[in-house]
C-alpha cells in the first residue's frame, strides 16, 4: 500500500498559526498542527506556544526528545514544508528570550525575584517589626 504524499505548505501560512488556539509547528521539515496536543505536552503548554508558528526543530532536539516522542507526533501531522528557501531554525533559548523580551517590553512580564531577595526583604521587615515593637515598649513612639 503506497504512502499518500503530504501536502506542500510555505512558511507563510504556517507562521500565521501560532495561537493556542490554533497552533502549528515544523519539526524535521514536517507541518504538525499542535493545537489539541498542547494541553497533553509534558513541558507545558508554554513552551509549545512560544515555538508555533515557525519551525521548531532546534529547540525539539535541544530538548532530546526520542524518537518515540516524534513518532507520537504522527497523529497530527499536516504536511511538510515547502523547501524552496531553507526555514530558519531557532533555538529554544532564542525564542524564549525574544518571547520575554516582548512581554518585558509591553509590561506582560514582571522582573523576577530571586529567593535571595525575597530572604532579604523578610530579612530587614523583621528587623523594623523589632525596632519599633521595642520603640513601643520603652515608651519612645
Amino acid at each position: 500500500m503506497a504512502a499518500i504524499p503530504l501536502r506542500i505548505i510555505t512558511l507563510n501560512e504556517v507562521q500565521k498559526h501560532n495561537k493556542p488556539t490554533d497552533l502549528w509547528m515544523i519539526i524535521h521539515d514536517k507541518v504538525y498542527d499542535v493545537t489539541k496536543f498542547c494541553h497533553q505536552h509534558p513541558g507545558g503548554v508554554e513552551v509549545l506556544i512560544d515555538c508555533g508558528g515557525q519551525d521548531a526543530t532546534e529547540a525539539f532536539r535541544d530538548v532530546g526528545h526520542s524518537d518515540y516522542a516524534l513518532t507520537m507526533l504522527n497523529p497530527y501531522i499536516l504536511g511538510e514544508i515547502n523547501n524552496n528557501k531553507p526555514s530558519e531554525t531557532k533555538s529554544f533559548d532564542d525564542v524564549k528570550n525574544n518571547n520575554k523580551e516582548e512581554g518585558t517590553k509591553m509590561g506582560l512580564l514582571l522582573p523576577r525575584f530571586s529567593i535571595y531577595h525575597i530572604n532579604i526583604f523578610i530579612i530587614i521587615l523583621l528587623i523594623i517589626c523589632i525596632i519599633i515593637i521595642q520603640l513601643i515598649k520603652w515608651g519612645n513612639l
